[in-house]
Parts: structure tokens; C-alpha cells; sequence
């Protein structure tokens, strides 16, 4: 298990970490996949996904979300 960090512009719901539970779960690349079916997706680096136009210069300004991941 690893733990990543989301920076989003507000909360995000059940379903949301669920699919991004479900998609790091299911794949060694999540990128793609995120693309594909997370409409909320920005950029991700590392242990960290940028949702709504957030950028790495938003940190401050976002809502932070920890989430589990395998």
C-alpha cells in the first residue's frame, strides 16, 4: 500500500476515490487510465494527482485529499 496525495478544487466524493482506488490498483501506469475516465484530471507526478486545473503552484490553495492506494 502507498499513500497518494490529490490537490483538487473541492471534496471528492466516494465514487471518485474509489475509481481512482480501483485504477491504481489495476495498473502499473494510472496516467492513462485517469485520463480516460476522470473527467477531474490535470497532471499527477510521483505520489501526487492534480485534479480541476490545479497545478503544483496551487497546493496552498486546494483542498488536500489522502487516499490508499495498492
Amino acid at each position: 500500500m502507498k499513500t497518494i496525495t490529490i490537490f483538487s478544487k473541492t471534496e471528492l466524493t466516494e465514487k471518485e476515490k474509489r475509481t481512482i482506488q480501483d485504477i491504481y490498483g489495476t495498473t502499473k501506469n494510472p496516467k492513462e487510465p485517469l485520463i480516460a475516465v476522470f473527467p477531474r484530471y490535470h497532471a499527477m507526478n510521483d505520489n501526487m494527482i492534480f485534479l480541476d486545473g490545479l497545478g503544483d503552484k496551487d497546493r496552498n490553495n486546494a483542498i488536500v485529499t489522502k487516499l490508499e492506494v495498492c
